[in-house]
């Protein structure tokens, strides 16, 4: 969280709901945490850095990992308030379903936060603290820890929160969770009926059933079977968009069809072409990563080059709405941005609006979000209408999915004064 409150989550690059640009302090004692006001600062003080910040102190010049800083404020927690303890250990542990290799990991990561907590004798001695409660309840983490994303839905770090452990996930979720300052809400996207479940969801449902269901698994312990999930005409024709090549071989100059998934490959059943899927999955995501890293890097015309011709090769073989194509778009759209490309970026946003649209949920955070960037990219190239229309559109989305009282929808809605729309 280096570019962000350590109390409320606010920005350094953000700004209040007057206007006033945040700036971030540190710590003059332990100069790891930064807030962005001395009254973040003294209430943090107050709840947990007071005490942390000995812990800080005592390992400089190191620093912990978020996981290990994380575990340590809990603690503190479950001292201030013992019925938080009896909560959590009320919470499935999981334990024998998580790898014997992360489960010795959780084992090294609670040595580390016993020696990270060393000098508090009051805390270090509870009776109630042991390695195996540790191990516990990093079990216990990695399995509902809630992201905290900042009101653009990009990840900021993660946290607890004891209402949102509860919710169970769907691919075809009722409800999202945004969060303002360090307050995470449970916010409703669609009408909810008398005694229907509250749902929100743990994994990109813009990936493939596959991909979902294997992160499912893999961190969650189990496989969905939410509507989204069952097989059917329609979400099989939905999935077969997101994932399958197209066969062009076959094709005979007249429109493409899908190649359906066989196990780990796909195989055309009129002329017998074959793609493997985890090899075209990890090339692509390597290929994604090194875009990535020299964007990061500061080499944003190498990034642009390698991403664009990633880009061209999977808009070849694949649909417009594919799964690699949308996350190609999402990275190249950033490094469009970063270099003031605007008119590429206005191009590469509206092909991200159309697979939102695709994919997600009417009123989906994304999608609102989305619409936002694109009604103040046409409005900057002169397309006043198409802007009303983008913007007008994600007031309506984000309003359900935000809520008027988030910062973001605040800077929406000056927007829109500004420019003098009717609301």
């Amino acid at each position: 969280m280096k570019d962000h409150c350590f109390r409320c989550f606010g920005g350094k690059n953000s700004s209040t709901k007057t206007g006033q640009e945040i700036k971030l302090l540190r710590c003059s004692r332990c100069s790891f945490l930064q807030y962005c006001s001395r009254e973040c600062q003294r209430k943090d003080w107050d709840d947990y850095h007071k005490r942390e910040c000995e812990f800080l102190c005592g390992i400089k010049p190191h620093r912990p990992t978020q996981s290990v800083q994380l575990m340590s404020r809990l603690l503190l927690a479950f001292e201030r308030d013992s019925k938080l303890l009896s909560l959590a250990k009320s919470i499935k542990v999981h334990r024998d379903q998580h790898p014997e290799e992360k489960v010795i990991r959780y084992g090294q990561m609670a040595t580390l936060v016993m020696d990270f907590i060393k000098k508090d004798q009051k805390l270090s001695q509870a009776q109630w603290l042991s390695p195996s409660l540790l191990i516990d309840l990093f079990c216990i983490c990695g399995c509902n820890n809630a992201n905290i994303a900042d009101p653009e839905m990009n990840y900021i770090g993660g946290g607890l929160y004891k209402e949102i452990a509860r919710l169970n996930h769907s691919c075809e979720p009722n409800c999202v969770v945004v969060v303002e300052g360090n307050v995470a809400k449970i916010r409703s996207i669609r009408r909810i009926e008398n005694d229907e479940e509250l749902t929100i969801s743990y994994v990109e449902i813009a990936n493939s059933k596959l991909i979902r269901n294997q992160k499912l698994l893999e961190n969650f312990f189990f496989q969905c079977q939410c509507n989204r999930c069952i097989d059917n005409p329609e979400n099989n024709k939905l999935e077969r968009t997101i994932e399958s090549p197209l066969c062009l071989k076959c094709s005979s100059g007249g429109k493409p069809h899908f190649i359906p998934r066989n196990g780990d490959s796909f195989q055309c059943s009129k002329c017998g072409s074959s793609y493997p899927f985890a090899s075209i999955r990890s090339t692509t995501e390597r290929r994604l990563e090194e875009g990535r890293k020299r964007k990061e890097g500061g080499d944003l015309n190498a990034s642009w080059k390698d991403l664009s011709l990633l880009k061209l090769e999977i808009v070849k073989d694949f649909s417009k709405f594919n799964q690699d194509l949308l996350a190609t778009n999402t990275e190249l759209l950033d490094v469009a941005l970063k270099m003031e490309k605007w008119e590429e970026a206005e191009k590469i946003c509206e092909e991200i609006v159309t697979t939102y649209r695709k994919v997600y949920q009417s009123n989906w955070p994304l999608l609102g979000l989305q619409l936002f960037m694109l009604g103040k990219l046409q409005w900057s190239r002169g397309k006043g209408t198409e802007a009303f229309k983008s913007l007008r559109e994600a007031y309506e989305k984000l309003t359900i999915s935000h809520g008027k009282s988030c910062i973001l929808f605040v800077e929406l809605d000056q927007t829109m004064r500004e420019i003098n729309f009717p609301q």
